[in-house]
């Protein structure tokens, strides 16, 4: 099936967030990894080669290196090393039932324009060329379900399971807004997360409960720390989310930017925001 806002050029296999919720009872454990737009935009840029050398490791270190370059100029700080872990992850890791690639090839979960599928083409040669033979999932159902007001009764559903999110400071009182019976935080600070990610993984692991469900809000180091807690904690969800829980903070200032996309974004920021404070006066 195809993603929703895409041009019929690559396949996807379309969710909901019916899906994780059934396997989530079902105690059917999986990671859900979601590779953004941005990602494939830089991608593009430092991947400079019509040829297919995915599976040459020494290009993946020069690919990793000029990303590296590209994300500092953009102040963000993460190491070449990690840059180096997703295109090893591109190349090396399957896909399988319990490991999903989600592929967003977009910035907005709700818009398309002539402009824009010019652009989706470019991101899909490259997702094409760095995820060849891999299954694809929808990268987009978190962000949608947040714009569509589904994520509150999502979060109600499973209120009572472990749940613990990985992400920035105002994360910190998610469990009072939503009235979460079971919940942790572990705080990253996204700017300078890289300098401490060995840190937050090794505290998640210390303190992993079975059965927890994560949450992880962290950019583009969210493939290094979701692939290496797949691989190492034994009975857990682990979900990439992306920004789309900043639904649950629209009163703070640069949040949920992805949403101004027309005339009548306004209004529907009123109309989330009037449905995201009910959630909050309900508990």
């Amino acid at each position: 099936m195809l993603h929703p806002n895409s041009p019929p050029c690559l396949k996807f296999t379309t969710l909901d967030l019916d899906y994780f919720y059934d396997r989530i009872e079902k105690n059917d454990y999986f990671s859900y990894l979601k590779l953004g737009h941005g990602i494939w935009d830089m991608v593009l840029r430092c991947d400079d080669t019509s040829q297919n050398m995915v599976h040459d490791d020494s290009y993946r270190s020069i690919v990793a290196q000029k990303m590296n370059k590209h994300i500092i100029n953009a102040r963000f700080d993460i190491e070449p090393i990690y840059w180096k872990y997703l295109l090893d992850t591109f190349a090396n890791r399957p896909s399988s039932n319990d490991f999903l690639f989600a592929v967003s090839d977009t910035a907005y979960p709700v818009r398309m324009t002539r402009k824009s599928k010019q652009v989706f083409m470019k991101r899909h040669t490259s997702i094409k060329k760095w995820l060849l033979h891999k299954k694809l999932f929808d990268g987009e159902v978190w962000r949608r379900s947040a714009y569509e007001c589904n994520l509150s009764n999502f979060l109600k559903k499973i209120s009572d399971k472990k749940i613990t999110i990985v992400g920035p400071f105002y994360f910190h009182d998610f469990a009072k807004r939503l009235g979460l019976k079971n919940y942790s935080f572990v705080e990253v600070d996204l700017w300078h997360a890289s300098k401490k990610i060995n840190d937050t993984y090794e505290h998640i692991k210390s303190t992993h409960q079975s059965g927890t469900i994560y949450f992880i809000v962290l950019g583009g180091l969210a493939t290094w720390l979701l692939g290496n807690l797949h691989d190492n904690l034994e009975n857990k969800f682990l979900f990439d989310v992306g920004r789309a829980f900043d639904a649950f903070y629209l009163e703070m200032k640069n949040r949920m930017q992805w949403l101004w996309l027309t005339r009548s974004s306004s209004k529907k920021i009123t109309q989330m925001s009037m449905c995201y404070k009910n959630v909050q006066k309900d508990n």
